[in-house]
Parts: structure tokens; C-alpha cells; sequence
């Protein structure tokens, strides 16, 4: 039996004393008794989430020690820094580089709109052409292609002769 628990049954018998004051006493004791437990099971869960995110050594020596009623084995584990929480560090370098990958991904999508809209506008410039010679096309009595090859001709020819 714990000394914690030895002193709450001692209170509990003395709640039947016969002096009122002694019973005020033990009811007080009975109630820290429970406030104790209560602190216990709180530094329990914090020596969790503190080793969770990588306290100091300090920390979670001095958390387990109190959530078991254990004197705590060190005067204190203040003040902390940045640099004292492993995981911290972690997480920090893990969201920059979040951060860099999502800076990246926006970028590229901002390069492929632009030229998805540099596309775009020269397609429909391109139609624009057509539809004009579609509709010119439609008033001509003559086939074009005869005389289009006609003109590529005489272009390679006029370039073969500057060149030689």
C-alpha cells in the first residue's frame, strides 16, 4: 500500500471521530486526496504528450516522477528552447518543406495557364485566317492549289539561286 493511499484510508476512519473538527480535517484530506489523483493522472498525460513531441529529458523525468507520487528528480527542466523539442525541429523542416513543394506545384500550374492562354489566343488567330479565306475561298472560280504550288516553287527556286 502507497503512502498516498495509507493516509486516505487513515482520514476515512477518522471521519468518525467524535470531535466535528478532527472530521473537517479528513473530509479537507479525503478531498486534497482526490485533487492529488486527479494532478497525477493530468502529469501522466502531459508526460505523453511530451514525449510525443520530443521534450527534453528534464521534462519527462520530472512529469513521470509526479503522475507516480515519486519526489521529482529534478528542481526543474526551465526554461526551455526551441532547439530542447527533437520533434518540433521535425515538423518545422517537414512544413517548410510543404511549403516549398505547394510554392513549386502553384508555379507550374501558373506556367501551364499561360501557355494553355498563349495556345489559346493563337488558335483562335489561326481561325480566324481560315474563316477569312474560307470565306474568300467561296468567290474564287479557280482551284488554289495549282497556283499555291506554283509559288512554293518559284520561292525554293528563287532560294536555291542566292544560296548557290
Amino acid at each position: 500500500m502507497t503512502d498516498h493511499a495509507k493516509a486516505l484510508e487513515d482520514a476515512r476512519k477518522l471521519l468518525r471521530h467524535p470531535s466535528s473538527n478532527v472530521q473537517e480535517l479528513a473530509r479537507a484530506l479525503i478531498a486534497r486526496s482526490a485533487e492529488v489523483e486527479e494532478l497525477r493522472v493530468v502529469c501522466a498525460e502531459a508526460h505523453q504528450l511530451a514525449g510525443a513531441v520530443g521534450a527534453p529529458l528534464a521534462a519527462l523525468d520530472n512529469l513521470s516522477a509526479a503522475a507516480s507520487g515519486k519526489p521529482l528528480p529534478h528542481k526543474t527542466f526551465l526554461p526551455l528552447s526551441d532547439g530542447d523539442f527533437e520533434r518540433v525541429e521535425e515538423l518545422r523542416a517537414e512544413r517548410d518543406g510543404l511549403i516549398k513543394a505547394v510554392a513549386d506545384h502553384v508555379t507550374v500550374r501558373g506556367e501551364y495557364y499561360e501557355r494553355v492562354r498563349v495556345l489559346e489566343a493563337a488558335l483562335e488567330n489561326i481561325k480566324k485566317v481560315r474563316d477569312g479565306y474560307a470565306s474568300q475561298a467561296k468567290f474564287a472560280d479557280v482551284d488554289p492549289a495549282h497556283y499555291f504550288r506554283e509559288f512554293v516553287t518559284r520561292i525554293d527556286r528563287a532560294l536555291a539561286s542566292k544560296e548557290g
